[in-house]
């Protein structure tokens, strides 16, 4: 018997139904992901602004990751710096008492000096992520070599002729991309060299001499004093740094949080409207295969009935 459905009207009914199945899918895929889509090609009317709103986090982030790491090496370096003021501080202190006549006698100088000059260059060759942070340039070298200090304790000529094995060069961050900041601080600065030669000249006193070893120790003082009073601006020009760069860092996380939502406000789905789609899908998917199957159950005689 001769069904009252054509080939036609049967492909188009089977058409539409494929269309309703296609956004069921969609619909369940959005659901379960999150996303408005896979594929770019799923929002090609913003896949342009997406691909640039994605490659500017990314290079936002890289900042961001360098500006802390740097930021960490610089928390160390203040460290350093911070105990080497204090260790100058008890120097003086130490030549204090050692040139009151009535104390010197009970002050062990040398076993004193000595603690102090391995503990200084224990601060000065401080590492962070494998490099030393006062060797400017020369990161894979130790700054400061006391056994290179002369035997007498008599300086002659500037730090890196004696200890300091590094180089001039300060280390620099690019924080943003128009922002260069160079930080950073070697161990031949004239406060350590200073601190550096008060302990020595305390090492190599010849303790026999009371007239020498007064004079020594008063130089040692004075150059202590000139330590104490000028370590504390090292530790401000890393401060300086340091503040820049949190600056700079805070303005990438704001400028982040800003891109990671006009990223979501497209890449995002509305799983409660997704939800809700599905449903409308779910109910006309059904309709379409309740129709389909009525129409071809139909036959030319039940319609003429």
């Amino acid at each position: 018997m001769t069904r009252v459905t054509d080939l036609a009207s049967q492909n188009l009914t089977l058409g539409h139904l494929r269309q309703a199945q296609a956004r069921q899918l969609d619909a369940q895929l959005q659901i379960s992901s999150g996303k408005t889509a896979q594929r770019y090609s799923g929002i090609a009317g913003q896949s342009a602004k997406l691909v640039s709103l994605e490659a500017e986090h990314t290079r936002t982030q890289r900042f961001v990751e360098g500006n802390k790491l740097v930021d960490q090496r610089l928390q160390k370096m203040e460290s350093a710096v911070a105990a080497a003021g204090d260790l100058a501080a008890e120097l003086r202190t130490l030549l204090v008492n050692a040139t009151n006549a009535s104390d010197a006698d009970a002050v062990p100088l040398a076993e004193e000096s000595e603690r102090m000059i391995h503990q200084l260059a224990g601060l000065l060759n401080e590492k962070a992520d494998g490099r030393h942070l006062f060797a400017g340039s020369r990161i894979d070298v130790p700054p400061v070599d006391i056994s290179a200090l002369p035997a007498d304790g008599d300086f002659a000529g500037t730090a890196d002729a004696h200890y300091y094995r590094g180089d001039g060069a300060r280390a620099s961050v690019r924080a943003s991309d128009q922002l260069t900041i160079t930080y950073g601080v070697t161990a031949d600065e004239p406060a350590f060299e200073k601190l550096v030669r008060s302990i020595h000249l305390v090492r190599t006193a010849d303790a026999s001499d009371p007239a020498a070893l007064s004079a020594r120790l008063e130089e040692a003082l004075g150059l202590a004093e000139a330590a104490v009073n000028e370590i504390p601006d090292i530790r401000s020009r890393i401060g300086v740094a340091r503040n820049a760069l949190e600056a700079e860092t805070a303005r990438h996380e704001e400028s982040l949080l800003y891109g990671e939502k006009a990223i979501g406000d497209i890449e995002n789905v509305d799983v409660t409207e997704a939800i809700t789609r599905l449903a409308a899908e779910q109910t006309t998917l059904q309709a379409s295969y309740a129709a389909l199957a009525r129409l071809q159950s139909l036959s030319l005689a039940d319609y003429l009935r």
